[in-house]
């Protein structure tokens, strides 16, 4: 047992059951370039250290802290509980314990596993003298190279209060929680905040299968409701039937309800109208990225968890014709992802994007920043971009087959149900991150080539995709 179970057993004991019993592919979403324990060893000065790896046992780190007190992914075990510390600095069975966090701050959570860590070097009669918390400097930016002094931030507090102190202020009984997790049995989960909560939890639909939505205009597609689960249960079940008097009134709410009354289809025909009659102007230009996240930031101007872009899908319609137009990228690309970016789109006419407040912009802001010399240029591009999501999210229109999604993929697929996301090799940007990760790892041309044509064909749909949804908007405005 490991204290990754511990933590989804005290979420919730069904997520912990469920998750032991499928074991998934984990993908790292953090692109950790750098080797974390060298630079972490520049920051304290360390200079001579061991490395713990897979399946060690107590006495095999013991073994290494004998040649160096510095032993980096430590494995310890007691009272059936395997730990890997971060770091510990380890002498005359007195320890100094480090966690090592690729995040910008602490959480309790940390003080919970570094009371575990503790526990277990206890068992092994190992007394723990200290505990410190190592994370990214969040106002460190990067020069021509990194600065590892700089790059990280070091303490030995959480608030007003030791790591020490708050650690063993906490009320942790070892034998009693392995023994209380390891003989734990599936019972009838219950709704709480942590199942739906900013996420769905993967096992959603395995631990409430009477609340799978087959339908859709199921009243569990209703969005932002907090009662749709009572109306469900009280034998409502499609949109066109919800209870007025336990609806938010929410804009999209009502065009939910409005769009299973009208037959599946909801549109304020004279304010759509408006919107494409401000907004589109020739050429038009359909433009999406795609990007990978380091939280040690391996290029200059970038700071810890900072994204750098890899590719872009551009299609140009002026009017007459349409044109496609890409990148990809390996490496530090941005300077040449931009002026590739720049040289096909065109300086004037509408540029769509989706979600493009919370992506595209940012992203946009970003290389101005980066590049002063091309400012003007991308800001216009900016001053020129339009969030193709607006008149969806707006509740300006809702077609029952979104079932309550509001994805640029949901939307894409309801508009033109012969082409699918599913049908390609890459299907999410999750996806692309880890077949670009691959690509830059390759040598070999024939993987290469697979890893290239990949990327295409799915950042390419994407930006087709917003070709396609502002046609379909023109065309339900005509009918």
């Amino acid at each position: 047992m490991h204290i990754s179970d511990i933590r989804k057993f005290n979420r919730c004991h069904q997520l912990y059951w469920l998750s032991a019993q499928n074991e998934r592919r984990f993908f790292p979403y953090l692109n950790v370039c750098e080797d974390v324990c060298e630079s972490v060893s520049r920051k304290l000065g360390i200079e001579w250290y061991n490395t713990g790896n897979t399946n060690e046992t107590n006495e095999d780190s013991l073994r290494m802290l004998e040649s160096s007190p510095w032993l980096f992914r430590a494995r310890f075990e007691a009272c059936g509980l395997r730990v890997k510390i971060p770091l510990i600095q380890c002498k005359d069975g007195h320890a100094v314990i480090y966690s090592i966090l690729l995040s910008t701050g602490i959480n309790s959570e940390e003080i919970t596993a570094l009371r575990y860590e503790y526990e277990v070097l206890a068992k092994l009669g190992i007394a723990v003298d200290d505990m410190f918390v190592l994370y990214l400097n969040s106002d460190y930016q990067r020069g021509h190279s990194l600065d590892h002094h700089k790059l990280w931030k070091i303490t030995d507090r959480y608030k007003e209060n030791t790591l020490l102190e708050l650690a063993l202020s906490l009320d942790v009984d070892l034998e009693e929680t392995v023994s209380e997790i390891s003989a734990y049995q599936p019972e009838q989960p219950s709704h709480s905040s942590k199942c739906s909560g900013r996420s769905r939890c993967q096992f959603y639909e395995t631990c409430f299968p009477d609340e799978v939505i087959r339908e859709d205009n199921s009243i569990l597609t209703l969005v932002s409701s907090q009662y749709k689960r009572q109306m469900f249960a009280d034998g409502i079940r499609c949109l066109k039937d919800a209870d007025e008097k336990r609806l938010e009134g929410s804009r999209i709410q009502y065009a939910q309800i409005m769009a299973d009354r009208n037959g599946g289809l909801f549109f304020e025909r004279a304010p759509l109208r408006q919107w494409l009659a401000d907004n589109v102007h020739y050429p038009l230009a359909f433009i999406d990225f795609e990007w990978d996240l380091y939280p040690i930031p391996p290029f200059e101007g970038m700071k810890p968890l900072d994204v750098s872009v890899f590719q872009y899908s551009l299609h140009v319609d002026d009017g007459t014709s349409l044109k496609h137009y890409q990148f990809i990228g390996e490496g530090d690309c941005r300077r040449k992802l931009v002026e590739s970016m720049l040289e096909n789109l065109p300086e004037e006419g509408t540029v769509f994007a989706y979600n493009a407040k919370g992506a595209e912009m940012i992203r946009i802001n970003e290389f101005a920043r980066l590049f002063p010399d091309c400012g003007e240029k991308l800001e216009s591009i900016n001053n020129r971009m339009v969030d193709l999501a607006d008149p969806f999210i707006s509740g300006m229109v809702y077609d029952t087959r979104m079932r309550g999604s509001f994805t640029l993929k949901t939307i894409e697929e309801m508009v033109d149900s012969d082409h699918s996301y599913h049908d390609l090799d890459v299907s999410n940007g999750i996806e692309a991150v880890e077949i670009h990760r691959l690509l830059e790892a390759s040598d070999d041309l024939k993987d290469r080539e697979t890893y290239f044509e990949q990327l295409y064909k799915y950042c390419g749909l994407d930006s087709y995709s917003l070709y396609k949804v502002l046609n379909w908007l023109r065309q339900i405005t005509e009918e």
